[in-house]
């Protein structure tokens, strides 16, 4: 997750691959490979990059190679994230190969959800004292917003 090739195809999955969904020229190479130009080839490898790290996260939480509570108290939100992002591009791909493609993913991604749903405030055990961290810059961050919104609007 923290080679640069992971970066820059997160950055993608999370910046721009949402849009570039919308047009049916992008969707149709990813539909049609030979029908691929460079540049889709190139941004069709980051998405494969992130579907395939989660499909083989998936994998060893499946088998429990890892224990899922693990996984999902450092994982649950970015998992969840790059399902909602790369479900579209799972579904334009399962048309040919069906179902089985990323199928551990989307495992992956389910158990992530249900996680998510049962810790709602996170984990931080009951019953222990909490440090109070005073947010020394909230009025100035408050103030720097409402100008951008101002100079904006």
């Amino acid at each position: 997750m923290e080679s640069s090739d992971f970066q820059a195809a997160s950055h993608f999955v999370q910046t721009q691959l949402t849009a570039k969904l919308q047009d049916p020229a992008f969707r149709h190479q990813i539909a049609t490979p030979p029908a691929s130009t460079d540049e889709m080839h190139s941004l069709f490898g980051m998405t494969r990059l992130i579907g395939n790290y989660y499909e083989g996260m998936g994998i060893v939480v499946k088998t429990r190679l890892v224990d899922k509570d693990i996984v999902f108290e450092m994982w649950a939100d970015i998992v969840t994230q790059n399902w909602d992002r790369l479900a579209p591009v799972a579904v334009i791909l399962r048309r040919k190969v069906g179902d089985g493609l990323w199928e551990n993913f989307e495992y992956l991604a389910v158990l992530a959800q249900d996680w998510k749903a049962a810790h709602p405030r996170g984990t931080y055990p009951v019953g222990v004292r909490r440090i109070t961290v005073k947010d020394q810059w909230l009025e100035a961050d408050e103030q720097y917003a409402a100008s951008l919104a101002a100079s904006t609007g």
